[in-house]
Protein backbone atom coordinates (compact mmCIF):
# COMPACT_ATOMS: atom_id res chain seq x y z
CA UNK A 1 0.00 0.00 0.00
CA UNK A 2 1.11 3.43 -1.06
CA UNK A 3 2.32 5.47 1.76
CA UNK A 4 1.02 9.87 1.86
CA UNK A 5 1.78 12.42 3.92
CA UNK A 6 -0.99 14.99 4.75
CA UNK A 7 -0.47 18.18 6.93
CA UNK A 8 -3.94 19.76 8.88
CA UNK A 9 -5.81 20.91 11.28
CA UNK A 10 -6.52 18.28 14.18
CA UNK A 11 -10.67 18.12 14.39
CA UNK A 12 -11.26 19.68 11.37
CA UNK A 13 -14.60 17.84 9.82
CA UNK A 14 -14.07 18.54 5.94
CA UNK A 15 -10.45 17.35 6.26
CA UNK A 16 -11.02 14.44 8.89
CA UNK A 17 -13.56 12.75 6.25
CA UNK A 18 -11.78 13.28 3.18
CA UNK A 19 -9.18 11.41 4.85
CA UNK A 20 -11.24 9.28 6.43
CA UNK A 21 -12.46 7.95 3.21
CA UNK A 22 -8.36 8.07 1.53
CA UNK A 23 -7.23 5.86 4.30
CA UNK A 24 -9.09 2.78 2.78
CA UNK A 25 -6.63 3.17 -0.27
CA UNK A 26 -3.26 4.50 1.32
CA UNK A 27 -1.56 4.06 4.00
CA UNK A 28 -1.93 7.92 5.09
CA UNK A 29 0.63 9.50 7.71
CA UNK A 30 -1.31 11.97 9.18
CA UNK A 31 0.44 15.43 11.10
CA UNK A 32 -0.93 18.23 12.97
CA UNK A 33 0.91 21.74 13.20
CA UNK A 34 0.25 22.80 16.63
CA UNK A 35 0.74 26.50 17.35
CA UNK A 36 0.95 27.44 21.37
CA UNK A 37 -2.70 27.47 21.78
CA UNK A 38 -3.41 24.46 20.12
CA UNK A 39 -0.72 22.73 22.22
CA UNK A 40 -2.54 24.20 25.23
CA UNK A 41 -5.71 23.22 23.97
CA UNK A 42 -4.82 19.50 23.66
CA UNK A 43 -3.03 19.32 26.95
CA UNK A 44 -6.12 20.09 28.85
CA UNK A 45 -8.00 18.14 27.01
CA UNK A 46 -9.97 21.21 25.09
CA UNK A 47 -8.98 20.61 21.93
CA UNK A 48 -11.29 18.74 18.83
CA UNK A 49 -11.34 15.23 19.22
CA UNK A 50 -10.15 13.34 15.67
CA UNK A 51 -10.23 9.86 15.44
CA UNK A 52 -7.34 9.89 13.37
CA UNK A 53 -5.10 10.98 15.17
CA UNK A 54 -2.76 12.98 13.60
CA UNK A 55 0.70 12.94 15.19
CA UNK A 56 1.24 16.85 16.59
CA UNK A 57 4.02 19.27 15.41
CA UNK A 58 4.34 21.66 17.85
CA UNK A 59 4.91 25.39 16.30
CA UNK A 60 6.24 27.92 19.17
CA UNK A 61 6.74 31.84 18.53
CA UNK A 62 10.26 31.82 20.26
CA UNK A 63 13.25 29.31 19.17
CA UNK A 64 14.50 26.94 16.76
CA UNK A 65 10.71 25.97 16.91
CA UNK A 66 8.80 28.86 15.21
CA UNK A 67 7.78 27.25 11.92
CA UNK A 68 7.30 23.36 10.39
CA UNK A 69 11.10 23.68 9.30
CA UNK A 70 12.32 22.69 12.42
CA UNK A 71 10.47 19.08 12.04
CA UNK A 72 11.42 19.10 8.06
CA UNK A 73 13.93 16.77 8.27
CA UNK A 74 12.86 14.03 10.49
CA UNK A 75 9.65 13.91 8.05
CA UNK A 76 11.78 14.01 5.00
CA UNK A 77 13.62 10.94 6.34
CA UNK A 78 10.20 9.52 7.53
CA UNK A 79 8.32 10.32 3.88
CA UNK A 80 11.42 9.05 1.68
CA UNK A 81 9.55 6.56 -0.03
CA UNK A 82 6.28 8.66 0.32
CA UNK A 83 3.93 8.44 -2.77
CA UNK A 84 2.75 12.13 -2.15
CA UNK A 85 1.78 14.69 0.60
CA UNK A 86 -1.29 16.93 0.65
CA UNK A 87 -0.87 20.89 2.31
CA UNK A 88 -3.71 22.35 3.96
CA UNK A 89 -2.71 25.87 4.85
CA UNK A 90 -0.02 28.57 3.40
CA UNK A 91 1.72 27.89 6.58
CA UNK A 92 2.86 24.09 5.43
CA UNK A 93 5.00 25.66 2.53
CA UNK A 94 7.82 25.76 5.09
CA UNK A 95 8.09 22.22 4.27
CA UNK A 96 8.26 22.12 0.68
CA UNK A 97 12.05 21.36 0.37
CA UNK A 98 11.88 18.43 2.46
CA UNK A 99 9.13 17.04 -0.41
CA UNK A 100 11.03 17.25 -3.30
CA UNK A 101 10.62 13.39 -4.48
CA UNK A 102 6.80 13.29 -3.40
CA UNK A 103 3.66 14.48 -5.70
CA UNK A 104 2.57 17.77 -3.92
CA UNK A 105 -0.81 18.49 -3.63
CA UNK A 106 -2.04 21.91 -2.25
CA UNK A 107 -5.69 21.81 -0.91
CA UNK A 108 -7.15 25.08 -0.37
CA UNK A 109 -10.33 25.33 1.78
CA UNK A 110 -10.35 28.99 2.29
CA UNK A 111 -9.70 32.24 1.31
CA UNK A 112 -6.53 32.54 3.93
CA UNK A 113 -6.03 36.21 2.70
CA UNK A 114 -8.91 36.45 5.63
CA UNK A 115 -7.10 35.28 8.26
CA UNK A 116 -3.37 36.14 7.99
CA UNK A 117 -2.04 38.69 5.04
CA UNK A 118 1.44 37.56 5.91
CA UNK A 119 0.47 33.68 4.62
CA UNK A 120 0.29 34.87 0.66
CA UNK A 121 3.81 34.04 0.40
CA UNK A 122 3.20 30.55 1.39
CA UNK A 123 0.58 30.03 -0.52
CA UNK A 124 2.21 31.50 -3.20
CA UNK A 125 4.98 29.08 -2.76
CA UNK A 126 2.39 26.16 -2.57
CA UNK A 127 0.49 27.53 -5.93
CA UNK A 128 3.99 27.20 -7.43
CA UNK A 129 5.38 24.31 -6.22
CA UNK A 130 2.72 21.80 -6.23
CA UNK A 131 1.92 19.56 -9.22
CA UNK A 132 -1.58 19.74 -8.08
CA UNK A 133 -4.01 22.86 -7.06
CA UNK A 134 -7.71 21.99 -5.48
CA UNK A 135 -9.67 24.84 -4.05
CA UNK A 136 -13.24 23.82 -2.36
CA UNK A 137 -14.75 26.33 -5.22
CA UNK A 138 -14.68 27.93 -8.50
CA UNK A 139 -14.37 31.27 -6.86
CA UNK A 140 -11.63 30.26 -4.80
CA UNK A 141 -9.85 28.89 -7.79
CA UNK A 142 -10.45 32.17 -9.69
CA UNK A 143 -8.55 34.12 -6.67
CA UNK A 144 -5.86 31.42 -6.42
CA UNK A 145 -4.61 31.83 -9.87
CA UNK A 146 -4.81 35.31 -9.65
CA UNK A 147 -2.12 35.20 -6.90
CA UNK A 148 -0.34 32.40 -9.27
CA UNK A 149 -1.01 32.37 -12.55
CA UNK A 150 0.72 29.14 -13.22
CA UNK A 151 -1.75 27.01 -11.01
CA UNK A 152 -4.24 27.61 -13.88
CA UNK A 153 -3.04 24.52 -15.54
CA UNK A 154 -2.89 22.22 -12.66
CA UNK A 155 -6.42 23.78 -10.98
CA UNK A 156 -9.47 21.81 -9.97
CA UNK A 157 -12.42 21.97 -7.83
CA UNK A 158 -13.89 19.74 -5.38
CA UNK A 159 -15.87 20.92 -3.19
CA UNK A 160 -17.34 19.79 0.50
CA UNK A 161 -19.42 17.36 0.70
CA UNK A 162 -21.19 15.06 3.20
CA UNK A 163 -20.24 11.55 4.87
CA UNK A 164 -21.84 8.57 2.33
CA UNK A 165 -23.77 7.04 5.55
CA UNK A 166 -25.38 10.17 6.21
CA UNK A 167 -27.52 10.46 3.48
CA UNK A 168 -31.14 8.40 4.00
CA UNK A 169 -31.52 5.13 1.18
CA UNK A 170 -34.65 6.59 -0.21
CA UNK A 171 -35.97 11.04 -0.23
CA UNK A 172 -37.72 11.61 2.83
CA UNK A 173 -41.64 13.07 2.56
CA UNK A 174 -41.24 13.94 6.00
CA UNK A 175 -38.77 15.53 8.26
CA UNK A 176 -37.96 13.27 11.67
CA UNK A 177 -38.96 14.20 14.71
CA UNK A 178 -36.16 15.95 17.45
CA UNK A 179 -34.04 14.48 19.45
CA UNK A 180 -35.31 13.66 22.94
CA UNK A 181 -35.51 16.50 25.34
CA UNK A 182 -35.76 19.08 22.44
CA UNK A 183 -38.95 20.72 22.49
CA UNK A 184 -40.08 23.22 20.07
CA UNK A 185 -43.45 23.55 18.20
CA UNK A 186 -43.25 23.28 14.07
CA UNK A 187 -43.09 24.55 11.41
CA UNK A 188 -39.25 24.77 11.87
CA UNK A 189 -36.94 27.11 10.17
CA UNK A 190 -33.29 25.79 11.14
CA UNK A 191 -30.20 27.56 11.19
CA UNK A 192 -27.05 25.18 11.66
CA UNK A 193 -23.14 26.19 12.04
CA UNK A 194 -21.83 28.92 13.83
CA UNK A 195 -23.32 32.41 14.19
CA UNK A 196 -22.06 35.55 13.88
CA UNK A 197 -22.06 38.56 11.35
CA UNK A 198 -21.19 36.35 8.62
CA UNK A 199 -24.86 35.46 8.80
CA UNK A 200 -27.66 38.21 7.61
CA UNK A 201 -28.48 38.19 11.10
CA UNK A 202 -31.10 41.36 10.40
CA UNK A 203 -33.02 39.82 7.91
CA UNK A 204 -33.59 36.95 10.46
CA UNK A 205 -34.71 38.96 13.06
CA UNK A 206 -36.63 40.91 10.40
CA UNK A 207 -38.46 37.41 9.39
CA UNK A 208 -38.73 35.77 12.97
CA UNK A 209 -40.73 38.94 13.83
CA UNK A 210 -42.95 38.77 10.52
CA UNK A 211 -43.75 35.67 9.93
CA UNK A 212 -45.32 34.18 13.77
CA UNK A 213 -45.79 30.79 12.59
CA UNK A 214 -42.59 30.00 12.33
CA UNK A 215 -40.03 28.79 15.07
CA UNK A 216 -36.20 28.62 14.42
CA UNK A 217 -33.96 26.49 15.74
CA UNK A 218 -30.17 28.06 16.36
CA UNK A 219 -27.67 25.20 16.25
CA UNK A 220 -23.34 26.51 16.67
CA UNK A 221 -21.66 28.25 18.66
CA UNK A 222 -21.40 31.90 18.64
CA UNK A 223 -18.05 33.14 16.73
CA UNK A 224 -17.39 36.88 18.91
CA UNK A 225 -14.71 37.57 17.01
CA UNK A 226 -17.02 37.39 13.97
CA UNK A 227 -19.82 39.22 15.37
CA UNK A 228 -20.01 43.15 14.48
CA UNK A 229 -21.14 45.45 17.16
CA UNK A 230 -23.93 46.57 15.08
CA UNK A 231 -25.12 42.96 15.07
CA UNK A 232 -25.17 42.19 19.21
CA UNK A 233 -28.46 44.23 20.21
CA UNK A 234 -30.17 41.99 17.20
CA UNK A 235 -28.18 38.62 18.03
CA UNK A 236 -29.64 39.37 21.89
CA UNK A 237 -33.10 40.16 20.46
CA UNK A 238 -33.52 36.90 18.83
CA UNK A 239 -32.14 35.02 21.51
CA UNK A 240 -34.62 36.27 24.06
CA UNK A 241 -37.79 35.82 21.41
CA UNK A 242 -39.97 32.96 22.41
CA UNK A 243 -39.78 31.47 18.98
CA UNK A 244 -36.03 31.17 18.88
CA UNK A 245 -34.22 28.27 20.70
CA UNK A 246 -30.22 28.70 20.66
CA UNK A 247 -28.34 25.23 21.38
CA UNK A 248 -25.03 26.43 21.50
CA UNK A 249 -21.88 24.75 19.33
CA UNK A 250 -22.54 21.23 18.13
CA UNK A 251 -20.49 18.37 16.87
CA UNK A 252 -20.47 18.17 13.00
CA UNK A 253 -23.04 14.62 13.85
CA UNK A 254 -25.31 16.21 15.83
CA UNK A 255 -25.79 18.73 13.28
CA UNK A 256 -26.20 16.51 10.60
CA UNK A 257 -29.18 14.83 13.11
CA UNK A 258 -30.64 18.12 13.06
CA UNK A 259 -30.91 18.78 9.88
CA UNK A 260 -32.86 15.75 8.99
CA UNK A 261 -35.72 17.51 11.65
CA UNK A 262 -36.45 20.86 10.38
CA UNK A 263 -39.03 21.88 7.86
CA UNK A 264 -37.03 24.26 6.25
CA UNK A 265 -33.39 24.72 5.76
CA UNK A 266 -32.10 28.54 6.16
CA UNK A 267 -28.35 29.52 4.74
CA UNK A 268 -28.52 33.22 5.70
CA UNK A 269 -25.30 34.41 4.17
CA UNK A 270 -23.82 37.79 4.48
CA UNK A 271 -20.43 38.65 2.24
CA UNK A 272 -18.58 39.13 5.29
CA UNK A 273 -15.16 37.36 6.00
CA UNK A 274 -14.41 34.09 4.17
CA UNK A 275 -17.77 33.42 2.69
CA UNK A 276 -17.52 34.55 -0.76
CA UNK A 277 -15.43 32.18 -1.73
CA UNK A 278 -15.80 29.58 0.49
CA UNK A 279 -18.12 26.08 -0.29
CA UNK A 280 -20.94 25.60 2.41
CA UNK A 281 -20.41 22.76 4.72
CA UNK A 282 -24.11 23.59 5.67
CA UNK A 283 -25.64 23.35 2.28
CA UNK A 284 -24.23 19.48 1.45
CA UNK A 285 -25.67 18.93 5.28
CA UNK A 286 -29.45 19.89 4.40
CA UNK A 287 -29.33 18.20 0.67
CA UNK A 288 -29.35 14.28 1.52
CA UNK A 289 -32.84 15.19 4.12
CA UNK A 290 -34.38 17.28 0.92
CA UNK A 291 -36.53 20.50 2.75
CA UNK A 292 -36.65 23.36 1.27
CA UNK A 293 -33.33 25.25 1.19
CA UNK A 294 -33.85 29.01 1.29
CA UNK A 295 -30.58 30.87 0.87
CA UNK A 296 -29.46 35.04 0.89
CA UNK A 297 -26.43 36.40 -1.48
CA UNK A 298 -23.18 35.52 0.32
CA UNK A 299 -21.81 32.55 -0.96
CA UNK A 300 -21.02 32.60 -4.59
CA UNK A 301 -20.75 28.50 -4.45
CA UNK A 302 -24.51 28.26 -3.11
CA UNK A 303 -25.74 30.36 -5.96
CA UNK A 304 -24.64 27.19 -8.73
CA UNK A 305 -27.02 25.06 -6.86
CA UNK A 306 -30.38 27.11 -7.89
CA UNK A 307 -32.88 25.80 -8.01
CA UNK A 308 -32.74 23.28 -5.43
CA UNK A 309 -31.58 26.58 -3.24
CA UNK A 310 -34.04 28.97 -3.52
CA UNK A 311 -32.16 32.37 -3.14
CA UNK A 312 -33.54 35.35 -1.84
CA UNK A 313 -31.99 39.03 -2.64
CA UNK A 314 -33.36 41.16 -0.35
CA UNK A 315 -35.04 40.89 3.42
CA UNK A 316 -38.37 41.28 2.06
CA UNK A 317 -38.15 38.73 -0.51
CA UNK A 318 -36.66 36.39 2.12
CA UNK A 319 -39.55 36.64 3.62
CA UNK A 320 -42.43 36.33 1.51
CA UNK A 321 -40.07 32.80 -0.02
CA UNK A 322 -40.59 31.42 4.06
CA UNK A 323 -44.19 33.06 4.04
CA UNK A 324 -45.02 31.18 0.96
CA UNK A 325 -43.25 28.01 1.71
CA UNK A 326 -45.41 27.70 4.95
CA UNK A 327 -48.14 27.69 3.10
CA UNK A 328 -47.39 25.21 0.40
CA UNK A 329 -46.99 23.29 3.91
CA UNK A 330 -43.09 23.02 2.83
CA UNK A 331 -43.14 21.47 -0.42
CA UNK A 332 -41.55 22.89 -3.40
CA UNK A 333 -41.84 20.37 -5.45
CA UNK A 334 -38.00 19.45 -5.26
CA UNK A 335 -37.52 16.91 -2.75
CA UNK A 336 -36.60 13.95 -4.45
CA UNK A 337 -33.96 16.30 -6.83
CA UNK A 338 -31.85 17.28 -3.39
CA UNK A 339 -32.13 14.04 -2.58
CA UNK A 340 -30.56 12.53 -5.26
CA UNK A 341 -28.31 15.63 -6.26
CA UNK A 342 -26.74 14.81 -2.33
CA UNK A 343 -25.61 11.09 -4.19
CA UNK A 344 -22.87 12.96 -6.04
CA UNK A 345 -21.55 15.08 -2.95
CA UNK A 346 -20.66 12.48 -0.53
CA UNK A 347 -16.84 12.46 0.58
CA UNK A 348 -16.05 9.35 -0.99
CA UNK A 349 -16.91 10.83 -4.58
CA UNK A 350 -14.35 13.74 -3.42
CA UNK A 351 -11.82 10.80 -2.12
CA UNK A 352 -12.36 9.26 -5.83
CA UNK A 353 -11.02 12.69 -7.09
CA UNK A 354 -7.80 13.25 -4.94
CA UNK A 355 -6.92 9.60 -5.24
CA UNK A 356 -6.93 10.30 -9.57
CA UNK A 357 -4.48 13.16 -8.61
CA UNK A 358 -2.15 11.44 -6.68
CA UNK A 359 -2.17 7.79 -8.29
CA UNK A 360 -2.34 4.47 -7.27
Amino acid sequence: MKTVSAFYLRGTPCLYHLFAELAGTYDLRLYWPADWEDCARWLIGASAYDPLRPRPLPVLPLGPMRDLSFHGPRLARKAVHDKAVIFTRPDHAALLPYFARQKKIYYAIDDYAQYRTDWLSGEKRLLAACDHVVAVSQALGKRLIERESSARARLSISPNAVPGAWIPEAPPQTSRDLPDGLRLQRPIAGVLGSISSRLRLDWLAEAVNAEPGLYWLFAGSVEQGELRDEHRPVLAWLEAHPRCRFLGRQSYEQLARLAACLDVAVLPYSEASVNPYGSSVRLYLHLPFAQPVVATPGCLAVEEYQPLVRMCRSAGEFVRVLRDLKERDFDDGLRRARWEAAQNHSWARRAEHFKTLIGM
